[in-house]
Parts: C-alpha cells; structure tokens; sequence
C-alpha cells in the first residue's frame, strides 16, 4: 500500500520549490521596469508574465533574482525566485554548484486543478495566500536554513548573519506588496480545512481494509467518506471525497486527473448517465472505483475488505 500522502503527488509539487531553485532557472532576467519610487521608497519591478513584483532597491546588491518564463507545468508555474548572492557564491566556490543553498523566498501560481492537489497534499515550504479570477498565489520559503559561507560554519554573531536575518524578513513585505499592487484577493487554505466536508451532499461512510485478503495486518482500515458530488438522488454518483487513518487525521482527496474535480466528476456522471461506470452509482462502487484508481492502495476490492458504517461515522 502506498502511504496517504504519495511519493507522486509530493514530487508534483516539489516543483513548486525545485522549478524555483538556481539549478532549474537558467538566467537571472534584468527587471522590465526601470528602478522607481514607489511610496517613498526606490524599487525596482519584475514583470512576471501579467504580475508585476517589485524589491526594494537597498537590498538588490546583495541579492540573485531569477523569474519563470516558462508555461505552466500541470497547472502551476513558478513565477520568481529570490537568493542570497553571498551564499550562492560560497557554494560555488566550494562545491561547484549552488543547490540547496541561498533561497530566501518566492512565488508561484496555480490553476484549480493544481490547487486541489495542493491541498492534497499540503506541501512543507509554500503557502497560498492570494488569488485572481484564474489562479491561485503561492508563497514559497526554505523549510531549512540555506546560509552559507566558506567552510559551512555559521556565525550568528556576524554582520553576515544579521544581514541574512535582514533578507529572509523581506519576503513577506515582498508578498503584501505584491497582492496589493496586483489588485489579488487575499486567500487561505484554511477555510477549505474548517469545512467539515468537501461537497453539500448525503455522506456515506465505509473503513477499507487493505489487507483483509492476504490476512497480514487485516485489522488495519481507513475510514473512506463519500458523497455525491454532482447529482444527489438515486441516478447520482458517488466518490471518495476524504479519509482518515485509525488515529483521526484526515486526508482530503481530489483526482489527480489534470482537471479540477468538478469538471472530472461532471464527466464521470455523463459517462454514468450514458451507461458507463454505473458501478459509481452506489457507495460501495465508488469505494471500489477509489480504490482501484487513486494510487493510493494495493487495489484489493474483495466486498469483505468494506465495512459500511452508520452515517454518524467520527
């Protein structure tokens, strides 16, 4: 079985950080705007493809700047990257290239469908924090420290460290500015996760366990809530809208089928209604359908390995 959080989704989303990284983007680009005062303070502005991110000149000396122009890659697209030039340099110099050090902060943008997979999987080092009428914004920051000078010692006594502390406070300012100066709402996931489901809808619950058939570990389950997320009624379809393991977390579930789930399923209940995947038309059906489909277990679908339980399921 494979474990909740997938290796597959993860590594998608890894793009958020790695397509941002020093190694992924070829050039550092000269800004399309010229340095401005804005607000009492010089900036100078990147146009990234219709945003415009602006840094503050003072710290531009001491920073590498790479943006994305590159179309986007299973619905989000790396936008700009922002590192400490002194740590690049060291890293250089000691190791002949510059992965995994310098990165201070940067941002991304997601499609629906790219967001659902986010939530998915809640990826370590990047937050959504804005949104337009087609995208969704991401924050992205090192989940460690990437600091580096010659020799790998770290003095936080330094005037390098203190201007290192200096930079990784800017990204936040970076990212207020960018929502206001763009006219982007202001976004968080956090409203998905106090939902207390993902569809308005009858819930069915069901615990799956994978390993009821080959007798090994056959007490282990996951406890597999569905709905209906087109249809509601007898001719409706059902899914898989979240599970939680034996200790109570929960795992919210999109397909990872490149769309976002409400076209996905809106397709799936015309195939139903046109007499395909009519196995989708009862709960246990579905369960089986996500079961066989998601990745996320060893396909076993024996009726024995589905234990229906009442609807006021934890």
């Amino acid at each position: 079985m494979k474990r909740l959080t997938t290796f597959l989704l993860l590594l998608a989303f890894s793009c958020i950080l790695t397509a941002c990284s020093a190694e992924n983007l070829p050039d550092t680009k000269e800004p399309e705007e010229p340095p401005q005062e804005d607000g009492g303070e010089d900036v100078t502005i990147y146009r990234c493809g219709s945003l415009e991110i602006a840094l503050p000149n003072r710290y531009l000396d001491q920073l590498t700047i790479y943006t994305n122009e590159n179309e986007a890659q299973n619905g989000f697209q790396p936008l700009l990257s922002v590192y400490e030039t002194a740590s690049l340099l060291a890293a250089e110099a000691d190791f002949g290239n510059t992965e995994g050090f310098g990165f201070l902060f940067g941002f991304a943008a997601l499609d629906q469908a790219a967001l659902e997979q986010f939530l998915s999987t809640t990826p370590a080092g990047a937050d959504v924090f804005a949104q337009d009428e087609t995208r969704y914004y991401v924050y992205t920051y090192p989940t460690d420290v990437q600091f580096y000078r010659s020799g790998g010692e770290i003095d936080t006594h330094s005037e390098d460290w203190a201007e290192w502390e200096a930079l990784c406070g800017l990204g936040g300012e970076v990212q207020a500015d960018m929502a206001g100066r763009n006219g982007l709402q202001a976004y968080s996931t956090q409203v998905f996760f106090e939902q207390e489901f993902t569809y308005n809808s009858d819930h069915v619950y069901l615990n799956y366990y994978p390993n009821f058939a080959t007798g090994i570990n056959d007490q282990e389950f996951y406890t597999l809530v569905l709905s209906q997320p087109v249809r509601q009624g007898h001719d409706g379809i059902w899914c898989v809208e979240r599970m939680l393991d034996a200790y109570g977390q929960v795992y919210c579930y999109f397909p990872d089928s490149g769309l976002p789930a409400a076209e996905y399923y809106a397709e799936l209940q015309e195939q139903c209604d046109a007499g395909e995947h009519k196995e989708l038309l009862t709960p246990l059906g579905a369960a089986k359908f996500f079961v066989q489909e998601s990745g996320y277990f060893n396909g076993e679908t024996a009726d024995e390995s589905f234990l229906p339980l009442p609807a006021a399921a934890p």
